[in-house]
């Protein structure tokens, strides 16, 4: 299991229940490929495709869950409290990388260095106050279990959070990415997110 740091007692209940949930969404997402469920979902979240488009759009979100499993599993990040988050429920951060002003410049930021492919291989997730007020599981609205997902597709999958256009987050950003297709919406980080807590 990941290593928590920071957290107050009932805090750390709380997000090993959710590190928990995740890991066993994250197995029945990858056990469900290739499914009736799987397809339906996906045309669902990610959009429309037809023949090679959609094969290779499936292909790739099959992957990128299988590495997320692969790295919740691994447990090769850490998660830490981040009293501070005020504008943000949480993020992925390296110190090397603390410059970046947090929030969303962050996560801008950092996307740029995945984009680039010089992010560090273990980023620590880091939960903000805002994370603890949010449900537990939802299907069209943010939670603490899509949360969680949304930022380790971040670190174990490369995933964007695509604001160019209009937003990224939210059902409203999900919607969005749906509308352009799926080779756009696998690659954002709410997208995966929704699709797995809604497959698995």
């Amino acid at each position: 299991m990941a290593k928590f740091k920071g957290f107050s007692g009932p805090q750390q209940i709380v997000v090993t229940q959710i590190y928990r949930d995740a890991r066993r969404i994250l197995e029945n997402a990858y056990a469900a490929a290739g499914t009736e469920n799987w397809r339906k979902v996906f045309g669902l979240i990610m959009g429309g495709a037809t023949g090679s488009a959609l094969k290779s759009a499936e292909k790739s979100l099959e992957e990128t869950i299988k590495v997320m499993h692969m790295r919740i599993a691994g447990q090769s990040f850490d998660v830490t409290y981040e009293p501070t988050f005020t504008n943000t429920n949480a993020d992925m951060l390296s110190g090397k990388f603390s410059a970046s002003g947090g929030g969303a410049m962050h996560t801008t930021f950092i996307d740029d260095l995945r984009q680039q492919g010089v992010a560090p291989d273990r980023l620590p997730m880091r939960l903000g106050p805002n994370f603890f007020t949010m449900p537990d599981r939802h299907l069209f609205e943010q939670s603490k279990v899509e949360t969680f997902l949304h930022e380790l597709s971040h670190h174990a999958a490369g995933t964007i959070d695509d604001s160019v256009g209009g937003e990224c987050y939210g059902w409203t950003g999900v919607t969005r990415l749906k509308g352009i297709g799926p080779a756009r919406a696998i690659w954002n980080a709410e997208n995966v997110a929704f699709f797995c807590t809604w497959v698995g």
